[in-house]
């Protein structure tokens, strides 16, 4: 699915593709702007700073958005069953978010551009480390094998009838082993950031995992380097 350059690796603004009125989605085909508010003068800067940082950049991650394994084929948009996961890593993370899109819109090649679910419907699912491909490629040896899990879920993150994102952010920082999974359950229209961190054993000293900037999406982009020795960490 080819989105606009300025979004394609932003894992948060896919959702906002997903959801957005028909004109919009044209928008963001052809790489035109899209705009954090419903007129000029009212932009909403709350959901600015949870995507771009102080001086202008966002936190890319490196990859483009794709979704993982156990969600290729299903339809998260009118099945009424069905969450939306979109996987991707950093250099020492990896990023993972989960979207009910339910009722946002239809596909026009299969006649059902018009069809709808119930605005108010719940759907529940788990999210695992596994969940992100390449997870260990983003650990080093030191890796324990579990990882710092740290979500952000965000409420009423976009009015598709007046096109205007409001964010409301509850986070929670929990640790699973690689192979182990937290359950969600998600409303039309929310969403579920996972910032997912190996956590890595130094010296047999300490077990460090780094989440980056908390309280901007994908806060594990904002990790450049990563050093430990005996007596010391080093981030940058």
């Amino acid at each position: 699915m080819e989105c606009s350059r300025s979004i394609e690796l932003n894992l948060v603004f896919f959702f906002i593709f997903l959801c957005c009125p028909p004109d919009n989605k044209d928008r963001l085909f052809t790489s035109s702007f899209f705009h954090f508010s419903d007129k000029p003068g009212e932009h909403d800067f709350n959901i600015l700073r949870t995507l771009v940082l102080a001086d202008g950049p966002i936190l890319r991650a490196r990859h483009a958005g794709r979704p993982t394994r156990d969600f290729l084929f299903v339809d998260p948009v009118i099945d009424g069953r069905s969450l939306l996961k979109i996987r991707n890593v950093n250099n020492f993370s990896g990023v993972l978010g989960v979207f009910n899109c339910q009722g946002s819109g239809g596909w026009s090649l299969k006649g059902d551009a018009n069809a709808t679910v119930s605005s108010t419907i719940a759907i529940s699912g788990q999210v695992s480390p596994m969940d992100v491909v390449f997870i260990e490629g983003v650990a080093s040896e030191n890796w324990t094998s579990d990882c710092a899990v740290f979500a952000s879920k965000s409420e009423n993150f976009l009015n598709i009838n007046l096109m205007v994102a409001h964010v409301v952010i509850t986070a929670s920082l929990s640790q699973l082993s690689k192979k182990g999974s937290l359950n969600l359950s998600l409303c039309t229209l929310q969403c579920e950031i996972y910032d997912i961190s190996p956590i890595r054993d130094f010296y047999h000293k300490v077990q460090f995992a780094p989440l980056g900037l908390i309280g901007i999406y994908n806060s594990g982009g904002a990790i450049e380097d990563l050093n430990g020795s005996d007596d010391s960490l080093d981030v940058k």
